[in-house]
């Protein structure tokens, strides 16, 4: 089989997506059914790191127009030249290429549970486009990959996407062996405390963990609480807040 993994993204891509990318490739690239595969990237992102396989082709693309769905003419060259069997897209995003099956997969549920509310007005604007090209896309998808039963609820509930057209993949971990070490920067004192990583946005509800906190303390309880994660330029007055 011929596998084309289309990363239709604006020109970046998350930490988390770099990884999953980076764990996902060497598995596909051993399976049995999988011959050859193509990787298109943003042109602007440099991964170092990336999976070096001698049936794995990557191949640079201009960045997706969150408004525009016609195929890129480059995209589609390459595709001519490639002839894929199927054609992946690992988030949320339109796409079709001749009677290519296309798989999708929601990554990102926001725009689905947490569009409006506290986002500032340009994040608004963007979950709502966000919303209205995933729910195109994942209508017109051949399979989707729901990471979680949760994800699978809202499909078949608010999208009303068939069951039968979905599958469950949870994100593994890399080696259950790991045994995570405390920063040294954080107080010798911090033996037990709240911890919660990724994006600093309205959407992870730190307010539920720090409204929790409050009623904790009002009876005496005190549980620190650690917060990391990246911050994108209009979510930093929501970080200070």
């Amino acid at each position: 089989m011929k596998l084309a993994i289309l990363n239709i993204t604006a020109g970046g891509m998350s930490g988390g997506y770099k990884k999953y990318l980076c764990n996902l490739l060497p598995r596909l690239s051993s399976s049995p059914t999988v011959d050859e595969i193509v990787c298109t990237l943003p042109s602007f992102l440099i991964l170092n790191d990336i999976p070096r396989r001698s049936n794995i082709k990557y191949v640079q693309v201009s960045q997706y127009s969150i408004i525009n769905h016609k195929l890129n003419g480059e995209l589609k060259l390459i595709l001519d030249k490639f002839t894929p069997d199927v054609v992946y897209v690992p988030i949320e995003r339109l796409f079709y290429y001749k009677k290519a099956p296309v798989v999708t997969m929601l990554q990102n549920i926001e725009p689905f549970v947490y569009p409006l509310f506290n986002n500032p007005l340009t994040e608004k604007v963007k979950n709502w486009l966000r919303f209205y090209n995933a729910r195109k896309a994942l209508q017109k998808a051949d399979r989707i990959i729901a990471i979680s039963q949760f994800v699978k609820d809202i499909l078949v509930n608010q999208l009303h996407v068939k069951h039968q057209k979905i599958g469950i993949v949870y994100h593994d971990i890399d080696n259950i062996n790991y045994h995570p070490k405390k920063p040294s920067y954080l107080p010798l004192n911090f033996e037990n405390f709240i911890f919660t990583a990724g994006s600093i946005r309205p959407a992870r509800g730190l307010e539920d963990i720090l409204e929790a906190l409050y009623y904790l303390s009002v009876q005496g309880i005190r549980i620190p609480l650690v917060i990391a994660g990246h911050v994108v330029p209009n979510m930093i007055s929501y970080q200070k807040n």
